[in-house]
């Protein structure tokens, strides 16, 4: 699963910034705190799959963009 951590911090990170998304105004979108936002951008922890899914819908993209992102 490594890797595929890599991938989910470097695609969230491009999707903030590509659509001007703060991590402070997505932890209010997503009723949680910026430094949860901010351990998910660092690598430091992942989101559970109800967020994951949540994202999905935010972004409009595929969980599969998160795992395969390059």
């Amino acid at each position: 699963m490594g890797k595929y951590k890599v991938h989910f911090q470097k695609a969230l990170n491009f999707l903030l910034v590509s659509n001007t998304v703060s991590q402070e105004k997505l932890a209010y979108i997503l009723k949680t705190t910026q430094q949860t936002i901010s351990r998910w951008c660092n690598g430091i922890s992942y989101p559970d799959f109800d967020k994951l899914c949540e994202l999905c819908f935010i972004f409009n993209v595929t969980p599969n963009f998160f795992f395969l992102f390059e």
